[in-house]
């Protein structure tokens, strides 16, 4: 039987041949059979205990040193681009992990940070070479970016992107100021103005005229909201049901309008609109000896049409965002559980999408009552607004008596805005870390 080697003697063979640093190997090496074997087993488990040595795997390594194939994590490039990573397992607590570079191969796999890979020790030349692995093969992807965090409510789950970071001290004061300037240079500063102002003129918003303005801005505004939306849902509705060149066209067209000024809409609209009354007015007093007028050109409704043209993107755009939200499997579902287009709409889509739907109005409401070009050409006769009585106004210099319209038209407009940036807020977390945190999972 030959003799048991020594701990030096194990140790220089575990560090010449690290593939080979198994019992059986190490036995082989030295020659042990038998009875040998049993004392080489209770050798290194001493050598273990002593912190000589280290055991993965079936296999022994010098206490600190890495194995010659390990499991490594990818912790990401540096500022050069190389790529490094550590052990996936450390387990010396009063040091950290080793850093280890992965050297790049031919076929060796796209890797990000958080990948776990099979990698094999490289030794590089040089004094202060670092450690140095090369990839056998990727054994796990890392963890996907991080969507959000879900949130539980009356109305249904949500995702948010974020939880707020609320800023202390210096740092929120500054970002209070930065906040507060356009508020108080852009709103604060011209209301105040305005304000002084429309009391200084001595006119009154409660005056009767002011009111029949701020009756005919609310009549259009809400008319022109609906058929607005409403052409946008009938647009998105169809490109989603039957999608093609037809649909495509569709929404390039509704989208087009709001590129336009709202002068060139209102006179492409004007002139072929009053041709049309102008030949039924002739054909109807030659046959009958009646004038019909002016049937389109004399009514609000030629412009809610030009309304509906100048801001189809607008509400086009905030449906199809929340419509996005719809996946295409829910419209299979619905149709294969016997809904017929327009039941997958009223009973899938309009469920879901009610506060996209209320966004859409209360944007194209705020837009046209701000609008004055379309306005001014295509309103009937005796028929102004609040936005053509603070233009007029204000042509003939009147400036403190434009005042009046003007904070009349900010403060209704106003309110919607207010009601969408709540509807906006609502969808944010709400919940600090320390309350979620609090609520139990599930």
């Amino acid at each position: 039987m030959s003799d048991l080697p020594s701990p030096d003697q194990i140790l220089e063979w575990i560090r010449d041949n690290p593939g080979q640093s198994g019992k059986r190997e190490i036995a082989r090496a030295f020659g042990l059979k038998g009875a040998a074997k049993i004392e080489l087993k209770r050798l290194l488990r001493d050598m273990a205990r002593d912190g000589l040595i280290e055991k993965k795997r079936r296999r022994a390594y010098p206490a600190g040193e890495l194995p010659p194939v390990l499991v490594l994590r990818v912790t990401g490039p540096d500022r050069s681009g190389d790529l490094w990573a550590e052990p996936a397992q450390w387990e010396d607590a009063s040091a950290p992990p080793p850093r280890v570079l992965i050297l790049p191969g031919k076929d060796a796999p796209a890797l990000g940070a958080g990948d776990r890979l099979l990698g094999r020790l490289t030794a590089l030349e040089g004094p202060d070479a670092p450690l140095a692995a090369r990839v056998i093969r990727r054994i796990g992807m890392g963890p996907k970016r991080l969507l959000g965090i879900y949130h539980d409510s009356e109305g249904g789950g949500r995702i948010a992107a974020n939880e707020p970071t609320r800023l202390r001290g210096a740092a929120g004061w500054i970002a209070a100021f930065f906040c507060a300037v356009p508020v108080f240079v852009g709103f604060l500063v011209p209301v105040g103005i305005l304000a002084s102002m429309a009391v200084d003129s001595g006119q009154s918003i409660l005056d009767s005229r002011y009111l029949r303005f701020a009756h005919n801005s609310l009549l259009l505004a809400g008319v022109a909201a609906l058929f607005t939306v409403a052409g946008a849902i009938l647009v998105s509705f169809r490109a989603r049901m039957v999608p093609g060149r037809t649909s495509r066209g569709l929404l390039l067209a509704a989208g087009l309008g709001y590129a336009v000024p709202g002068g060139v809409i209102a006179v492409g609209i004007l002139v072929p609109a009053a041709g049309l009354d102008n030949l039924v007015d002739g054909w109807t007093r030659d046959a009958f000896g009646v004038s019909t007028g002016l049937i389109l050109t004399g009514s609000i409704w030629l412009l809610v049409l030009a309304y509906v043209a100048r801001f189809m993107a607008v509400a086009l755009n905030t449906y199809d965002s929340g419509l996005a939200t719809v996946g295409p499997h829910m419209d299979a579902v619905a149709r294969t559980l016997g809904r017929n287009p327009p039941r997958v709409l009223t009973s899938v889509h309009f469920p879901i999408l009610k506060g996209s739907v209320l966004t859409a109005l209360l944007i194209v409401f705020v837009d046209v009552m701000k609008e004055l070009p379309a306005t001014m050409i295509m309103r009937p006769f005796n028929f102004d607004t609040l936005a053509v009585q603070a233009h007029r106004l204000a042509a003939d210099e009147r400036l403190d008596q434009a005042a009046v319209p003007s904070l009349a038209i900010a403060a209704i407009g106003l309110l919607p805005v207010i009601l969408v940036c709540r509807r906006l807020a609502a969808r944010r977390p709400g919940l600090r870390p320390a309350a979620l945190a609090e609520r139990p999972a599930g």
